[in-house]
């Protein structure tokens, strides 16, 4: 696909290594915490995921650092960065097979969503560009199931990467780290 590219000013990185240990790390102790409540209550639904909070929290540590963004002072919805020239980036993570977005937000200029890898501690960006396309799909699809209010909108992974190989699509570069060993 024929891409352009946001030419953003580079920051310094602390090696991915830390980040990928860190993560594992966590994912060892909810390991733990399965067991441990294996013993005590027997099998059980409890599951200790690492979605929500701390996976978005993640996802943006991994954005800030690879793709050289500024943090966001104040808290903005669907706004969690800025690229180096000011522009409006929204961050998701899961480890799930899909992410879900306000339909009725203003779109950011960008989005970047990242997928983690639970087991070997990995991370790949499955969208990282202009966030119109994203919301113009989103626009026409019916209300999540899933979702806890009106206006958020399910959006398959598959549905991203498939949008990543449009020509002409304005691509957020990645400037540090790979995610995957």
């Amino acid at each position: 696909a024929n891409h352009t590219s946001v030419n953003l000013l580079p920051m310094d990185v602390d090696d991915e290594r830390l980040i990928r240990s860190a993560y594992l790390t966590l994912r060892a102790a909810q390991e733990n915490l399965r067991s441990a409540s294996c013993k005590i209550f027997g099998p059980s639904t409890l599951t200790f995921t690492l979605d929500g909070k701390l996976m978005g929290d993640l996802g943006e540590l991994v954005a800030y650092v690879e793709f050289g963004l500024n943090v966001e002072a104040v808290n903005l919805p669907g706004i969690d960065a800025r690229t180096a020239v000011g522009e409006s980036v929204e961050i998701k993570a899961t480890a799930g097979t899909s992410i879900d977005l306000n339909a009725d937000s203003t779109p950011p200029q960008f989005l970047v969503v990242t997928r983690f890898d639970q087991d070997h501690g990995t991370w790949q960006h499955i969208y990282h560009a202009d966030a119109g396309p994203v919301w113009d799909l989103i626009s026409s699809k019916a209300r999540s199931s899933k979702a806890k209010a009106p206006h958020k909108r399910t959006v398959p992974l598959n549905a991203l990467r498939h949008l990543m190989d449009l020509d002409g699509l304005l691509i957020l570069p990645q400037l540090f780290g790979s995610g995957s060993s």
